[in-house]
């Protein structure tokens, strides 16, 4: 089921804001802030199409994604795949 898949991808990239390699970053950040940058993250739904497309197909170029979501202005693009750093 693919709402399944994504709420597991979804938990394991929340909870691995706390792996041993970003330990120093979740000290300096309150658990209230990193969850407020994962919500964030979330907030624009082409946002959510761009995890569920990488979800679906693991690594995949920028033009891939930009076109899976149907986006055109790689200026967009490349912002909301900034956007989505807190989970990629």
């Amino acid at each position: 089921m693919r709402s399944a898949g994504f709420l597991q991808f979804f938990f394991t990239k929340t909870f691995m804001l706390l792996s041993a390699d970003k330990v120093t970053r979740a000290r300096d950040l309150g658990e209230a802030d990193e969850y407020n940058e994962i919500f964030a993250a979330l907030k624009h739904p082409v946002r959510r199409q761009i995890l569920l497309f990488l979800e679906e197909v693991g690594e995949a170029s920028f033009a891939a994604v930009q076109t899976a979501v149907g986006i055109e202005e790689t200026g967009l693009m490349s912002y909301h795949l900034k956007e989505l750093v807190p989970l990629v």
